[in-house]
């Protein structure tokens, strides 16, 4: 399936990948790499990931590791990510996207 990445979402990503380089050498691509695996989870089965009941027909699963999750929507043949939002920052801050 297609995985499409909103702007702001890709900007969260590299934000948060670049705070954790800072914390720790390397941590960033740690963090990145992470990031992967749950896109890739996504990208092969976007169905299986139950919808938020806070946030109508959006689905979430949680980047392995770290306190982020990837928010996205299934329209047709196509995933599209709207954010890599952090557990306890601002909740469904990213609604509107």
């Amino acid at each position: 399936m297609k995985v499409i990445v909103a702007p702001a979402a890709r900007d969260e990503l590299r934000a948060a990948a670049g705070w954790y380089e800072q914390q720790r050498r390397d941590l960033g691509d740690v963090f990145l790499e992470a990031a992967q695996r749950a896109v890739s989870g996504i990208q092969e089965r976007p169905l299986s990931f139950a919808e938020d009941t806070r946030q109508a027909r959006s689905r979430r699963t949680k980047v392995p590791g770290f306190p982020y999750y990837v928010v996205f929507f299934v329209r047709g043949e196509a995933v599209y990510l709207v954010a890599f939002a952090h557990e306890r920052r601002r909740p469904a801050y990213w609604a509107g996207r």
